[in-house]
């Protein structure tokens, strides 16, 4: 299922991800002045002090950067269904490939020489994806900054998760907690942002006097690392 803009917890651009953007078209076009540019990202891992990383790219808001590229793909020609379902997809005898969508409610039948499968975690081709981790899910949020800090990035380890911070604006961060399943019982909204904060309270490089107030509420998805086994 494809929809735009979407929640993402995606939200970093590394230099060598936007010279990949430069060859779809310049990255300023895409992107323009609308996100933040990072700096310095703070590292505590398994010690007590933090190291000071500097760091260049940019931290962005994924689903604005998904319209901005959609748009500019639309410019240059591409016929964009969405919000669409992948209905049924194959290979043909002589090469190629017919799909199947429903888009709107109306059934659509496709042909194509290449197809890629770009749905992530969840494959809309039959295929096999093999972990490469143990599974980890991701708790992010918004929120609001009482002040910009000495970092615009943070990786710390907890006890039983990490946390990964990035201010997205002068005073706007989003701040993303990594553990286990099991750390999380049920899967409604309340649960959900009892257990966030809950997470958040193990962390030592940021405390309640720096946010003014948490702007969304939590999401959760699967963070699990993953490859396909037949690409």
């Amino acid at each position: 299922h494809l929809q735009f803009p979407r929640a993402h917890v995606g939200i970093c651009l590394s230099d060598a991800t936007l010279a990949l953007l430069d060859y779809l078209a310049p990255h300023s076009e895409l992107i323009g002045e609308r996100f933040w540019p990072r700096k310095v990202t703070a590292v505590r891992w398994g010690t007590s002090e933090a190291n000071y990383v500097r760091q260049t790219g940019l931290h962005i808001d994924r689903g604005e950067l998904d319209q901005s590229m959609l748009r500019k793909a639309c410019i240059d020609g591409v016929s964009a269904y969405h919000p669409a379902s992948l209905i049924d997809a194959c290979s043909m005898d002589e090469g190629g490939w017919r799909i199947a969508i429903a888009d709107a409610g109306i059934r659509r039948e496709l042909k194509t020489r290449f197809l890629v499968d770009a749905t992530g975690r969840s494959p809309a081709l039959r295929d096999v994806r093999l972990k490469d981790s143990p599974p980890l899910i991701s708790l992010h949020a918004n929120w609001e900054l009482n002040k910009p800090l000495e970092f615009d990035g943070l990786i710390e380890a907890g006890e039983n998760a990490w946390l990964w911070y990035a201010q997205t604006a002068k005073r706007r961060a989003t701040v993303s907690v990594f553990c286990a399943p099991q750390s999380i019982r049920e899967q409604n909204e309340e649960t959900l942002q009892a257990c966030y904060l809950h997470l958040l309270r193990q962390f030592r490089m940021l405390g309640p006097c720096d946010f003014e107030r948490q702007s969304s509420r939590p999401r959760a998805c699967d963070a699990t690392s993953r490859h396909s086994a037949n690409p």
